[in-house]
């Protein structure tokens, strides 16, 4: 009998330790955000958060609407976390940050180091670690959140989605999140790269729902090459095309594209890239530290101008031969311009040092920057044309005009 009253007993106790949530928080009581900028002026971090506005967020997505989707708030403090706490000065609620697509830092703010705004970030369990970390190219970061879009009236959902398109289908660009952030800036043999984003047209034009109702917006954000880092600190940009490159060696490249001379060096012809794989392997020989890239890629014929038979194999093997050299040049100009100019190993070549051989890479380790200006980088790349679409020949030899 006793037993069977403490069986039921026992959870009517347990009951009244869980009677409510006593650290609760509702949702109306946060305001969610969407994007992030941090610039830096002196000793003064400025920071902004791009907040969704409810109803006006849902109006809009129906087609309707007269007010803006997004509210901007903005602060100033000796820290970012102080800067965001001065908000509620503004902010009719708590702004939470745990849903964000994009960070923005300022070029200037990035040129003087990110330790201590990656030291917040990872400190704060509130971030998630899904969005992309972007460097406003001569202009403060908080414009990259002002410019509406037609397309996508959420500024920093846009960038965000603009990134993931990029990389999907050019290859000259790549998101970088803030866990790959972190690993790479606390690796030895490898420094970081970040992509950049800059205001085109007007500014003020860009920030207003007028922007949205014409065919061509008076603003647009547009996505640049990559920025190059030495430790946390920015010191220079990559071309698009360079930016490219990076991607085919770092093995980052989904689907892009190629356009190229004809042998007869007169028209163009652009591949669609289909796939592409690179291996890289390196060796460290008396000290002396090498290292091989091989790209295997696989190309369909986009549009062709040549005057050329493509029913003959003898010009099918031409022309991948023709795109075989193209991309090793593109490699290799992409290898020298980071050697010779920027002197810092963005690739990971370092990393592949390591794994290859620990015991002499511990005796490269300590002044790797200046071994990897005169590291020896051999550079081989195989291009298959794998489809040629759904006609053979081109429509200048349809035509009779060959």
């Amino acid at each position: 009998m006793k037993r069977k009253l403490a069986v039921i007993l026992l959870p009517v106790f347990l009951l009244a330790f869980v009677t409510g949530c006593w650290s609760r928080n509702e949702l109306n009581e946060y305001s969610l955000a969407a994007g992030m900028s941090v610039d830096k002026q002196g000793d003064m971090y400025e920071v902004a958060v791009q907040v969704l506005e409810p109803k006006q967020y849902a109006t809009n997505k129906k087609g309707g609407g007269g007010q803006s989707p997004v509210i901007l708030f903005k602060a100033k403090g000796y820290s970012i976390s102080e800067a965001l706490r001065k908000m509620t000065k503004t902010s009719p609620r708590r702004i939470h940050l745990g849903h964000i697509r994009i960070l923005a830092i300022g070029e200037k703010t990035a040129r003087e180091g990110l330790n201590e705004i990656i030291d917040f970030l990872r400190r704060n369990w509130y971030f998630r670690a899904d969005f992309d970390i972007v460097i406003a190219k001569g202009t403060a970061a908080e414009n990259i959140l002002t410019v509406m879009s037609p397309i996508d009236n959420v500024p920093a959902a846009k960038v965000y989605q603009s990134i993931e398109t990029s990389e999907d289908y050019l290859s000259s660009a790549a998101g970088v999140k803030l866990d790959a952030l972190i690993t790479t800036l606390s690796s030895t043999g490898k420094s970081a790269v970040l992509p950049g984003l800059k205001v085109t047209g007007s500014l003020k034009k860009g920030n207003s729902e007028d922007n949205l109702k014409t065919i061509e917006p008076s603003s647009e954000i547009e996505l640049l090459g990559l920025s190059v880092f030495k430790d946390d600190k920015l010191i220079g940009w990559l071309s698009q095309q360079e930016s490219l490159g990076f991607n085919y060696i770092t093995d980052n490249v989904t689907h892009s594209g190629l356009v190229i001379d004809c042998p007869s060096g007169k028209q163009k012809i652009s591949y669609e890239v289909m796939r592409s794989k690179t291996k890289i392997k390196g060796k460290i020989q008396q000290g002396v530290p090498r290292v091989e890239l091989f790209v295997r890629t696989e190309i369909s014929i986009d549009e062709i101008a040549c005057h050329m038979d493509l029913a003959n194999p003898a010009n099918i093997v031409a022309l991948q031969e023709d795109a075989s050299g193209y991309l090793e040049q593109l490699l290799f100009n992409t290898i020298k311009t980071v050697k010779t100019k920027y002197k810092t190993d963005i690739f990971g070549f370092g990393e592949v040092l390591h794994r290859a051989d620990p015991r002499a890479w511990r005796e490269l380790n300590e002044n790797w920057d200046k071994k990897f200006s005169d590291l020896q980088v051999a550079v081989k790349a195989e291009v298959k044309i794998q489809n040629m679409g759904t006609v053979i020949h081109s429509m200048s030899k349809v035509a009779g005009k060959e």
